[in-house]
């Protein structure tokens, strides 16, 4: 069972009451090894927009605040037999101070970055606790996602794990990426089969899919020369 938090009691009155919850605030407490530093100081201010468990057909309405960082956690799925339609991309988000939940996106997506491409840091507070321990990402059940896919994601904070599960067309992930280095020391669960292979020509280690390489520094979807 899900821990119930601040940020989905938030969420709760949100939807409950209609009010605009979106504010103007200087980020603060990141580091300067935390990689989306360098990005985030050059804002004079940035949109926070409060956690919520949201389908992929409500996306439109988050991106439209132009949130920077999802203050609290944020949960994607799917609606029931939706299909697949016109996904809507979060390109402002950058930071989620709680944990990135994504579920049963069938065929919706094959690949996360299609949603979060500028996500840098999950700062994992809070983590997402299940009885196999606390989550930063967590990824379960989506039939047909490929790969996870966020080229710009460089920090999971709070000794926080990942979770890669029952995701059974998944290449790029469970074995492509560092995820060690991601969350400074955490192996991933999984039990993906993963499969896919990085281009050696062009990453000189692991990579979120075959041509695009995980990078250690924060760097916008725009850019390619700043991959490692």
């Amino acid at each position: 069972m899900r821990r119930v938090t601040g940020a989905w009691l938030l969420f709760a009155l949100y939807a409950t009451f209609g009010a605009t919850v979106v504010r103007r605030a200087n980020v603060t407490g990141l580091q300067p090894h935390d990689g989306a530093a360098t990005f985030i100081d050059r804002m004079p201010s940035s949109a926070v927009c409060p956690g919520a468990k949201l389908t992929v057909s409500e996306l439109a309405e988050l991106g439209n605040k132009n949130c920077t960082v999802i203050e609290g956690s944020l949960e994607l799925n799917v609606d029931p037999g939706s299909g697949s339609g016109v996904i809507s991309p979060l390109e402002s988000v950058v930071q989620i101070t709680g944990s990135l939940l994504v579920s049963n996106l069938e065929e919706v997506i094959d690949s996360l970055g299609q949603i979060l491409p500028n996500l840098a840091v999950i700062r994992s507070q809070p983590a997402f606790g299940t009885p196999h321990g606390v989550f930063g990402l967590y990824v379960y059940r989506n039939s047909h996602l490929r790969s996870i896919g966020l080229r710009s994601l460089t920090h999971i904070l709070g000794n926080s794990r990942v979770l890669l599960w029952d995701n059974m067309a998944l290449m790029f992930g469970s074995s492509t990426v560092d995820w060690v280095r991601l969350t400074q020391g955490n192996s991933p669960l999984t039990n993906d089969r993963g499969g896919g292979l990085c281009n050696k020509s062009l990453c000189r280690g692991s990579c979120w899919e075959e041509n695009v390489c995980q990078q250690s520094t924060y760097c916008l979807r725009s850019l390619t020369s700043c991959c490692t």
